[in-house]
C-alpha cells in the first residue's frame, strides 16, 4: 500500500527531547502549491486547541530538491509549486501526558492523529497508510491502535490504514512495554492496553470493561461499527 495517495510515517525519534519526527508523502500534489495544516481540535473535545504550536521544524522536497513552505496562518502552511511525489518532514514536540496531546519520553509514547499528522487539503477522502516505528533503544516496545493492520503480528510496529483523514485522527496510538487484554462482544475484538502498572488485574479489567461496553452497544441496537 505504498502506492497510496497519502503515506506517512512516525518514529519517536528523540525521546529524552519530546520529539516525534513525521514524514508525509503525497504522490499527486497541488501542482500550483499544495496546503497542508493541523487540526486546532481532537475529536471528542471540540474546543480550539493550538497544536500547530509544537511543530519545531518543517520542510519539503520533491525529486530529491527542496522546495519552499510558507506558513500562511497559525496552522496551515503552502508549499511551493511542484511535481509530485512530495515528501513534507516535521519535527513535532510531544511534552502533553493528557488523552488529549501527544507525548514521547524514553518509557512509553501516546498520540493523537491530530498533533502529528498534517491534513493534506484536497486529499482528506483518500486512504492513509501509516508506517510506525520504533525508537533505537526500546527493543520490548509494542503498539495498540485502532487502526487497521497492514503488516506485522499483534502489538508489533509496522503499517496500518485508515480509510481517510478523519478516521487517521479518531485511532491514538500507543506505545511501549505493554500488558494487553481482550475480549469479545458484539461480533468484534476489543482490546485493552496498559501501560505503567507493575500489577494487573486483567480478568477483572476484562469483564467490567466488557459490561460496560455490552451497555453502549444495546443502547445503539446490539451492534457495533468495527470488526476490532
Amino acid at each position: 500500500m505504498d502506492n497510496a495517495e497519502i503515506v506517512y510515517s512516525v518514529r519517536p525519534e528523540r525521546p529524552g527531547e519530546h520529539v516525534f519526527v513525521v514524514t508525509c508523502r503525497i504522490s499527486n500534489p497541488d501542482a500550483t502549491g499544495q496546503l497542508f495544516s493541523l487540526p486546532a481540535w481532537v475529536p471528542g473535545s471540540y474546543m480550539i486547541r493550538d497544536y500547530a504550536r509544537h511543530v519545531m521544524t518543517v520542510t519539503a522536497s520533491a525529486a530529491g530538491e527542496s522546495v519552499s513552505v510558507r506558513k500562511i496562518d497559525k496552522s496551515t502552511w503552502r508549499v511551493g509549486a511542484c511535481q509530485g511525489p512530495l515528501l513534507i518532514r516535521a519535527e513535532i514536540y510531544a511534552n502533553d501526558l493528557s488523552v488529549r496531546g501527544a507525548y514521547l519520553d524514553f518509557e512509553h509514547a501516546f498520540l493523537n492523529g491530530v498533533c502529528l499528522f498534517f491534513q493534506v487539503h484536497g486529499h482528506e477522502d483518500e486512504p492513509c497508510v501509516v508506517h510506525v516505528t520504533p525508537p533505537a533503544h526500546a527493543a520490548d516496545w509494542q503498539v495498540a491502535t485502532g487502526l487497521t493492520r497492514l503488516t506485522g503480528a499483534a502489538d508489533e510496529f509496522g503499517a496500518f490504514i485508515a480509510d481517510d483523514y478523519a478516521e487517521l485522527i479518531d485511532r491514538p496510538v500507543l506505545m511501549g512495554p505493554l500488558t494487553c487484554g481482550n475480549f469479545r462482544l458484539a461480533d468484534a475484538e476489543h482490546v485493552i492496553a496498559v501501560f505503567g502498572c507493575a500489577e494487573v488485574d486483567l480478568e477483572r479489567i476484562e469483564r467490567d470493561v466488557a459490561c460496560i461496553c455490552a451497555v453502549h452497544a444495546d443502547l445503539f441496537g446490539g451492534g457495533v461499527p468495527f470488526e476490532r
